[in-house]
């Protein structure tokens, strides 16, 4: 599940797929259509709202980090917006921090850090990245060795914790998506060094200089694959070349390098890379709709909320 040579994560698979299970609204139809199952799961003893396992500890903060192309679409929505007001409605706190998509993913780690010594004292956090933000977190994580005192827990969704294809070989058809979408809000990848940073060779080298890393954090890792009628639009002209390496991919990250080493993989979502984090889909706009068309409808609130619980359910062993 990880690259060859580095360490496997605990697998979590089914604890997660039977929350997610439960938490899905009879809206979204089966859970099923949005997650892989594990072939050791019953979806059939799978029970709505009795699954989703003992009432979570809210008094953690669950803080969000957005990825590069968060910032072209602020605007008009935020990274997990709707299943942060999920989190809310089960009684968490809730933030959303805002990335830069132009720094390397030590700048914006560095940053990071500086927020997390800001927050109150005693405060503790469950910290959830997309894409860029997850990697900009680990990073975060390297540079203190404090951190642990108040960061408890580390969700990356659909994040290239081990580096992306796209930065090495095709970075325009990057730069022409931060185009396209562009007009729903201010997008400029700048000099590249955040899209750098993601080279699969820059993330290898700081997984070798940091091989115990997973020990000092609590990592959690979900991935997406797409098949191509279920990717949005926007996202084709980077899925097709991402399907010559493999088909468990999301447009932008191929699922094994998803995963962080020697941290708890919690399983695969069925959509693409902007499904499980951007809900575009509540946007009244035509311009959005030509883009995602009716790609983008994910239960993201369902999707966090298993996560988190799962987490705080695993931290006593873990932290």
């Amino acid at each position: 599940m990880v690259p060859a040579g580095w360490p496997a994560p605990v697998d979590e698979r089914e604890l997660f797929a039977k929350r997610f299970c439960a938490a899905v609204l009879p809206e979204y139809g089966t859970c099923e259509h949005w997650l892989k199952l594990p072939r050791s799961l019953d979806i059939s003893t799978v029970k709505t709202w009795s699954d989703l396992g003992p009432s979570p500890d809210t008094s953690y903060l669950v803080v969000a980090v957005g990825g590069i192309f968060s910032d072209c679409l602020n605007k008009v929505v935020t990274t997990f917006q709707d299943a942060l007001e999920h989190l809310k409605t089960l009684g968490f706190d809730v933030q959303y921090w805002r990335t830069c998509a132009d720094c390397s993913t030590a700048e914006s780690g560095a940053r990071l850090v500086k927020q997390f010594h800001q927050l109150p004292a005693g405060t503790k956090v469950i910290a959830v990245g997309h894409s860029k933000g997850a990697v900009d977190l680990i990073d975060a994580v390297s540079q203190d060795d404090h951190i642990g005192d108040i960061l408890k827990a580390v969700l990356t969704v659909n994040s290239p914790v081990s580096g992306t294809r796209l930065a090495d070989i095709i970075p325009r058809a990057l730069d022409d998506l931060s185009k396209k979408v562009g007009a729903l809000g201010a997008c400029d990848l700048g000099s590249g060094q955040g899209l750098d940073s993601l080279k699969r060779l820059e993330r290898q080298r700081f997984w070798t200089a940091h091989p115990d890393l997973s020990t000092r954090m609590a990592f959690f890792s979900v991935v997406s694959a797409s098949t191509r009628d279920r990717t949005s639009p926007v996202m084709l002209p980077l899925w097709d070349p991402m399907s010559f390496y493999s088909l468990d991919q999301d447009s932008q990250v191929i699922a094994e390098e998803g995963i962080v080493p020697g941290g708890t993989y919690l399983g695969q979502l069925k959509g693409d890379h902007w499904a499980a984090a951007f809900p575009v889909e509540l946007v009244q706009s035509p311009l959005v709709r030509s883009l995602f068309e009716d790609k983008n409808h994910f239960p993201r609130g369902a999707m966090l909320e298993a996560a988190v619980r799962v987490i705080i359910t695993s931290l006593p062993k873990t932290r």
